[in-house]
């Protein structure tokens, strides 16, 4: 009898190993498939849904108000193991805060001097170190705010990143090498030019103008995505990988090559179709959440393909004035101002809600700072 109950205690050992195996082999393939080139087609014209009815929980988190650190918003936020790094609207400033919302640092240092930036076009963190490009240099800070050190950029850029122990470039604005025309150039450690990706062969001219970066983290890699584009592509190994692409049809002013240029012809299909010339893309794992630029926001399904249209509006009068920053893990980090966050958090139902370490409603309220949201969002989006 105990040699049965030891041979069925051994099998059952054996069929948890292998399940538990088999599991991992499952995830490991679904996060491979996932990331496999995929378009999908998204109608502009369907009628918007609430967010409301998309969310599953919130975490919510307010920004501690100092004589030092009175923000108007977060923007290009950074999401980091121990901080949360932060420009100050459009303002030349960086800012450091902990986890919990507490300030930490402020890098407030434009001027010509050899320690300081000219403005601030793009910043990142690389290392531990919070990076500022200016369109001349990369200027290095620590996390207390400290110059460490700079590099003068050799080549124009657009957008700058850091990746895999060097740099990359956004040099879709002009020709490269000549008449060479390319949207990505891989840069070394000293930004010393090495692999040039994903060429062109006609600019797209346009009246109107986006300042966010063409550089976006999907986990531990960096996206990349043309300000007129609608693919995003995966840098990796000096590589530019397709990831995934959105399918406009007709409402997609660039679908047709000829209008490229054609400044007037551009206007007229955006007013009289209701075309777009922009997309602005951040990607999870399971989602994607598109800002279609005069067309509304949208949440896509990355497996099913499923996709609603998100109306922010409030109960009453106006609309809950968030806006989307990046993805952290499963969850989207909003910005929403401290006046907005009560009627959000009432509208949505206080059973979706949790506030980070030591915040309050309360406290949040007494704050004129912004607030950050982290939201979930329902996989079903039908």
């Amino acid at each position: 009898m105990l040699i049965k109950k030891t041979h069925l205690a051994l099998l059952l050992s054996i069929a948890l190993v292998c399940a538990c195996g088999s599991t991992e082999k499952d995830n490991e393939q679904e996060t491979a498939n996932i990331d496999a080139f995929r378009t999908y087609p998204v109608d502009i014209t369907i009628s918007e849904t609430s967010v409301l009815n998309h969310i599953e929980s919130v975490e919510v988190l307010g920004l501690e108000e100092t004589e030092a650190s009175l923000l108007d918003n977060a923007s290009y936020v950074h999401i980091l193991k121990d901080h949360i790094v932060f420009r100050n609207g459009y303002r030349p400033e960086v800012f450091i805060y902990s986890k919990t919302g507490n300030f930490l640092a402020k890098i407030d240092r434009k001027g010509e001097g050899p320690e300081e930036y000219t403005s601030i076009r793009e910043h990142w963190v690389n290392e531990n170190l919070i990076q500022i490009y200016d369109g001349r240099r990369i200027v290095s800070y620590d996390m207390g705010g400290e110059f460490v050190k700079s590099l003068t950029v050799k080549n124009s850029a657009a957008h700058l990143n850091s990746l895999e122990g060097g740099y990359v470039a956004d040099v879709s604005s002009a020709p490269v090498e000549g008449t060479l025309k390319y949207n990505i150039a891989f840069l070394n450690e000293k930004l010393e030019r090495d692999t040039l990706a994903v060429p062109y062969t006609t600019a797209k001219k346009t009246g109107m103008f986006w300042l966010a970066s063409t550089f976006s983290k999907y986990n531990d890699d960096l996206l990349y995505q043309h300000t007129y584009g609608d693919t995003i592509f995966k840098l990796k190994s000096k590589k530019a990988i397709p990831l995934l692409s959105v399918d406009l049809g007709d409402k997609w002013v660039w679908k047709d090559p000829t209008i490229n240029q054609d400044i007037q012809r551009q206007k007229a299909l955006r007013k009289e179709t209701g075309a777009i010339t922009m997309i602005f893309m951040l990607v999870s794992e399971e989602l994607v959440y598109l800002d279609l630029i005069r067309a509304g926001k949208f949440l896509l399904n990355r497996q099913s393909g499923d996709y609603q249209k998100l109306s922010f509006n409030k109960k009453g009068e106006g609309n809950h004035g968030m806006r989307q920053l990046t993805w952290d893990g499963d969850r989207m980090v909003f910005h929403i101002s401290s006046s907005d966050i009560g009627q959000f958090l009432d509208e949505l139902g206080d059973d979706k809600v949790k506030f980070a370490e030591n915040n309050s409603l309360e406290s949040i309220e007494a704050s004129e700072n912004p607030v950050l949201v982290w939201v979930k969002f329902k996989n079903d989006l039908k």
